[in-house]
């Protein structure tokens, strides 16, 4: 079964969100807007032996805020909105699940971490420049 560990952040410009995603993200209709801490990984554990280790490891991190940057994309035309407060918080909260044994055989050092919500995709780099200075104008 393959699985993900993730944040669902509270995001009070939801509605923004999810207007791009529907345009843009295949992921949308399966998925509500995601930080990934673990990224996508076939184990045999059970459901309740994970949920046990995140919450033991995770437990001394307390609720915090995040808030995001203006819009960004790489080469691989993936759009996104960087994590702007809360993104060291998150990156040790990543780099402590890949120190367990039952996380770190999935570890994918090919695929920096970077905490984000990913919005969307666009394979045209014009398009994408073009989308970028529209969504960051707003």
């Amino acid at each position: 079964m393959l699985r993900s560990i993730l944040i669902f952040p509270k995001l009070s410009e939801i509605t923004i969100i999810q207007n791009i995603r529907r345009e843009l993200d295949p992921l949308y209709p399966h998925i509500r807007p995601h930080i990934t801490l673990v990224f996508p990984f076939e184990s045999e554990a059970t459901d309740e032996v994970i949920i046990q280790n995140i919450q033991t490891i995770l437990k001394p991190f307390s609720a915090f805020n995040v808030t995001f940057e203006n819009f960004s994309s790489d080469e691989k035309s993936y759009l996104w909105l960087p994590v702007d407060e809360g993104y060291s918080v998150i990156q040790k909260m990543h780099d402590v699940l890949y120190q367990s044994p039952l996380f770190s055989p999935f570890l994918r050092p090919e695929f920096p971490h970077t905490p984000r919500i990913t919005v969307g995709q666009i394979h045209n780099q014009q398009a994408m420049l073009s989308t970028l200075k529209v969504l960051n104008s707003k």
